[in-house]
């Protein structure tokens, strides 16, 4: 961690590896082995895992660890579960401290595997017997028991005061504990309450001590606070539900909603899509309490800010903001931006950037272009305020578009890369970033339909893409400029119809969500849908027509369109 901190990753991987070859040992393997895990080289560390491990079974606790991290990692959840059932079958006690079964739980939740991730979340906590080889259904019964009985005891004298106020009231319990990530802070308590509201009369959330979120999250605990109580536990199983897929305990009135953001997102889709379900994606949204909006009128006075003129707020994902390099493909250059936020400025905008500190700075000459981390008087709190009453914003994937998601504000996402969880805000545009395939004779740009026929939204990290010949660029600065003149087109008149461009992408999307529900094939069986085939999303035509995409498709537009009136 100190080679890390540091910035010396290559040294940790050269020593290990040097002692790898001088020990020629199964715990020097192992210690390489970890060192490429520490440093992110996942893929790496599997390919000689494969080559030099050849008995897994009989491998000592630590190879079962590796194991476990690499494949889940790698995102092969299957494996992650098949590995751990294999391994609790043949050695069940002996390297039992070196089960990962957390992680297990989450796969087997991705497999849509639900008895499983309860199952192994039991493991984790020993609520059974560590002899079972093999749960039985009365041995999930009695896992969900114990996390009901840990659960309610945790918050006995609100659930009291609750019932002797109410005898009747409905109750529903949801777990959020994402003291990290700002995305998942919020989004999935909007996904949560916009899904459950109607059926409870009280909401109550579990989580972490708020002194352990950082700032910029914690300041989500005062939005969702709005719509419900928030209580602290520091008991690890508690906070722990909040990352898995362990579907719903029901205790009389009370319910307990172990849900995650790829479960929510699952069933938002799929629940939006049925036309015989009232609950539709972006029919509720959140709204911004009233303390912070006189934190940020207050900063906006004494800053010069215009609350009567617009406001765009930019954020674009910077290669400072953390060292997850399976992530990386998700980073932009702010660089890329200044032609657009220029232009902005010359039109009677004001452009307020978000981020953090870490953030390499645009150094802009114009009147109206803020860099709030950079402020006097800048708090995390400032965020929500100003992209709720921005005129659109301007994200990425990152966890402050989330914000323009729960407040139903348009949203252009720029240099977006495809993939199945997007959820598009109530009026979003997406520029994607450029995926070029690799192959012998180089490499080729390819469009939606090449991406969809591939299902490279399935990605999850940065080895995937890799492995399969994907290399991804982000758009130029032409085309952010290019995709920010549709979005202000777009947001001065909502009711603008559809490019050529925009209908032949939503007949691919449309085509792709058909197909997905139906295969038996997937990777990844929770992901059986396509975020961005609902209504709600377009793409840049401006920028199709400059990448020469989704072009001189008019036949196949209408016939997609006709098939999924149909469906």
């Amino acid at each position: 961690k100190l080679y890390r901190l540091h910035g010396r990753e290559e040294v940790l991987v050269e020593t290990a590896d040097h002692y790898r070859k001088a020990e020629g040992t199964i715990s020097s393997l192992e210690t390489f082995l970890f060192a490429l895990i520490e440093t992110q080289q996942f893929d790496r560390a599997w390919k000689i895992y494969q080559a030099e491990v050849t008995d897994t079974a009989q491998s000592t606790g630590n190879m079962a660890r590796i194991h476990t991290l690499v494949t889940f990692e790698l995102a092969r959840y299957f494996e992650v579960v098949a590995t751990i059932e294999q391994r609790q079958r043949i050695l069940p006690q002996q390297v039992r401290s070196h089960y990962d079964f957390l992680k297990g739980s989450f796969a087997a939740a991705k497999c849509l595997r639900q008895d499983t991730a309860i199952e192994f979340f039991g493991r984790q906590f020993q609520l059974i017997d560590d002899d079972l080889q093999t749960a039985a259904p009365a041995d999930i019964e009695r896992i969900k028991s114990a996390i009901a009985d840990r659960t309610l005891g945790a918050i006995s004298g609100k659930i009291m005061t609750e019932r002797l106020r109410n005898p009747n009231a409905r109750i529903g319990i949801f777990f959020t504990s994402s003291i990290e990530a700002l995305g998942h802070a919020i989004l999935d308590v909007y996904h949560f309450i916009a899904l459950a509201r109607a059926r409870f009369d009280q909401l109550i959330f579990i989580g972490a001590e708020r002194r352990a979120y950082r700032p910029a999250s914690r300041v989500c605990l005062d939005i969702l606070e709005q719509y419900g109580t928030y209580i602290e536990t520091h008991e690890t199983l508690l906070l722990d539900i909040s990352w898995m897929s362990l579907g719903t305990i029901s205790v009389g009135p009370i319910e307990i909603i172990m849900e995650n953001y790829w479960s929510l997102s699952r069933e938002v889709f799929h629940r939006t899509r049925d036309p015989l379900d009232p609950f539709k994606l972006n029919r509720w949204h959140m709204s911004l309490p009233a303390h912070l909006s006189q934190v940020g009128e207050r900063f906006s006075a004494v800053n010069g800010i215009n609350l009567n003129k617009p406001i765009v707020v930019l954020h674009a994902r910077d290669h400072g903001y953390h060292a997850i390099t399976k992530q990386s493909h998700r980073n932009t250059d702010i660089g890329d931006y200044r032609l657009t936020v220029e232009f902005l400025l010359r039109e009677g905008f004001q452009v307020i950037r978000i981020g953090d500190r870490q953030m390499r700075r645009l150094s802009i000459t114009l009147d109206g272009y803020f860099e709030l981390p950079f402020m006097s008087g800048y708090s995390s709190r400032l965020d929500p305020f100003f992209i709720s009453r921005s005129y659109f914003m301007i994200g990425c994937q990152s966890g402050p578009c989330a914000y323009a998601r729960v407040f139903g504000r348009p949203l252009l996402s720029v240099n977006a890369i495809y993939h199945y969880t997007l959820l598009p805000a109530a009026q979003e545009m997406g520029c994607f970033k450029k995926y070029f395939l690799r192959s012998a004779d180089g490499r080729a740009e390819i469009g939606p339909d090449e991406i969809f026929l591939r299902r490279l939204f399935h990605c999850d990290n940065s080895d995937q893409f890799h492995n399969l010949g994907i290399d991804i660029e982000s758009a130029t600065p032409e085309e952010i400029l290019a995709a920010v003149g549709d979005m202000i087109a777009w947001v001065n008149q909502p009711n603008l119809p559809e490019s050529n461009e925009q209908l032949r992408f939503r007949a691919l999307a449309e085509q792709a969500a058909i197909k997905l529900r139906a295969a038996r094939d997937l990777a990844l069986p929770i992901a059986d849908y396509l975020g961005y085939a609902l209504p709600s999303y377009r793409i840049s035509q401006s920028v199709a027509r400059m990448r020469r995409q989704l072009l001189d498709e008019a036949e196949v537009v209408s016939e997609s369109m006709g098939s999924a009136a149909q469906s």
